[in-house]
């Protein structure tokens, strides 16, 4: 006999019940968020920071 899994119960599950197992699967494949350190999280600050005064030098050169 060949495993059906969910299938066999389909027909007796309510609709409420077939959406939350739609958003558990969604949930399972999406890829986990690393886990960043004190230090890591410092450096991306540190390069917007960065970015953000290269945009506004860029703008006041330009006269925008």
């Amino acid at each position: 006999m060949q495993y059906r899994g969910m299938i066999k119960w389909t027909q007796m599950a309510i609709p409420e019940h077939l959406e939350m197992i739609r958003k558990e699967r969604k949930e399972k494949r999406k890829p986990s968020k690393p886990q960043l350190d004190q230090h890591q999280l410092s450096e991306i600050g540190y390069v917007i920071e960065e970015k953000k005064c290269m945009q506004n030098l860029l703008l006041s050169i330009i006269g925008t």
